[in-house]
């Protein structure tokens, strides 16, 4: 029910209360101090006061007002019959408002990738900034972690039989113990006692079984990779490696050897130091004599 008319309907149904009240307060002579002002002021009538006459105006005039809400209550029910049938307001056009949505839409959709993007050049110069650290980091100072942050490069011949050498020799390994097998076949390169390539020195002997410089190479295995996250790594040191990263874990280690085995030629070197499983050594200084 609208609320006016609740209004009204409540107004007919208190002022039948009231006479009904006002008539029983009349018959017992009692007041409640809690009635309100027109249920007061009948109830104070006392049965003396409330004369046929008294009680029948006051009853014509109820009824007047009865009447008087009844009217109203009939003029609000028309009213509403006629909003009922009446046509249905017009509904705005949707079709601006889809229209914005959809360019909202679009525009947050360029922002998304634009942001994507921006997140993306800031990561990679964030990287490459790190690479350049590592590549200049003569004290060995920055944690070997960030490599992983590194570009594994374009390949090649040579970062492959690098990277060869790091997987299969010390995927194991901490970093710190891959990136001291790199430096070793690096060194040797450098070295007039080795070959002069990378792949060279990594297939060294490879022909004899059990008996080459690196035993991934005459083990009898074949060289298949079946780790491709340690694969990934190894190409990511091979490539920091190659880009000139100063040789600061093992310095100028040239052998190594795993824990596992003592071998003769280690007697006739200068150990360096260990790490993880690998024992690396480099040739004794040698003075020259006058």
């Amino acid at each position: 029910m609208p609320i006016k008319r609740a209004h009204i309907a409540a107004r007919i149904v208190c002022a039948g209360t009231l006479v009904l009240f006002a008539g029983a307060a009349s018959a017992t002579g009692e007041v409640d101090a809690e009635l309100t002002e027109e249920a007061a002021a009948a109830a104070a009538l006392s049965h003396d006061a409330l004369s046929p006459d008294a009680l029948s105006e006051a009853a014509d005039h109820i009824r007047n007002v009865l009447s008087v809400e009844r009217v109203a209550l009939e003029q609000l029910d028309a009213a509403a019959s006629r909003l009922e049938g009446a046509a249905p307001l017009s509904a705005p056009d949707p079709a601006p408002a889809l229209a914005a949505l959809s360019t909202d839409a679009l525009n947050l959709a360029a922002f998304n990738d634009a942001d994507a993007r921006a997140r993306t050049l800031a990561r990679d110069a964030a990287d490459d900034a790190m690479a350049e650290l590592l590549l200049g980091d003569v004290a060995g100072a920055i944690d070997l972690d960030n490599v992983k942050r590194v570009d594994a490069g374009a390949g090649g011949e040579e970062w492959r039989c690098l990277s060869q050498a790091i997987y299969f020799e010390a995927r194991g390994q901490t970093l710190e113990g891959q990136v001291a097998v790199a430096e070793v076949v690096l060194n040797r390169v450098d070295s007039p006692s080795y070959p002069d390539t990378i792949c060279r020195v990594v297939r060294q002997g490879e022909k004899r079984l059990h008996s080459c410089q690196f035993s991934f190479m005459c083990d009898g295995r074949p060289e298949i990779v079946r780790e491709p996250a340690a694969w990934r790594l190894a190409g990511k040191i091979a490539n920091l490696m190659l880009s000139g990263r100063p040789r600061v874990v093992v310095g100028a280690a040239t052998h190594f050897h795993t824990t596992a085995v003592k071998p003769d030629w280690a007697r006739r070197l200068v150990r360096i130091k260990r790490v993880d499983d690998h024992i690396f050594y480099r040739y004794p200084t040698r003075v020259a004599s006058n």
